[in-house]
């Protein structure tokens, strides 16, 4: 919480882009910084997600579940080619979920998760070291 008033204050936006400034100088480190943040921002940013909720799904064959996040709905020409109503999906690979797979597959094939897209991004870089709060309610 503190941390987050003061890269809010002017000084500490200052000192973020100064620590940017001098990030964009080096050439290897610039490309993955540049990658990240514009990953984090837009995921987490104020003008919406782009991962729109966590699922899970068989992949890359049965038996074998993935945590994947839904990016939109198969529309146009893909959808009327298919049979099934599809979810198009990003299949994020660990611990880098800056890369990953684009998948469309069938709705009913998806397992809805209540993890939020933070909670399951700590899932996958921690390679499932560290697993978010179960979010079921327990009926008694």
């Amino acid at each position: 919480m503190i941390v987050g008033i003061i890269v809010q204050s002017y000084i500490g936006k200052r000192f973020v882009h100064l620590g940017e400034w001098i990030l964009s100088k080096i050439p290897f480190i610039n490309g993955i910084y540049n990658a990240v943040k514009k990953l984090v921002e837009s995921i987490l940013g104020d003008k919406g997600q782009s991962f729109k909720k966590v699922v899970l799904i068989e992949y890359p064959r049965k038996g074998l579940y993935s945590v994947a996040f839904v990016t939109g709905m198969s529309e146009g020409e893909i959808q009327e080619k298919t049979v099934q109503k599809n979810i198009n999906l990003f299949v994020p690979t660990t611990p880098n979920p800056t890369s990953g797979f684009y998948i469309m597959i069938p709705e009913s094939d998806v397992i809805d998760l209540d993890m939020t897209v933070e909670e399951a991004f700590t899932l996958i870089i921690s390679g499932g070291m560290i697993s978010p709060p179960s979010h079921t309610k327990n009926v008694q």
